[in-house]
């Protein structure tokens, strides 16, 4: 479970640094 946390948090931190990915960050914390 702690590694698939790990996936989500270091994909929502690749999120905010690309625009595009930006306008999924609330697909990432639903």
């Amino acid at each position: 479970m702690a590694a698939v946390l790990a996936l989500a948090f270091s994909a929502g931190m690749v999120a905010t640094v690309n625009p595009c990915g930006f306008a999924m960050l609330p697909a990432y914390l639903a």
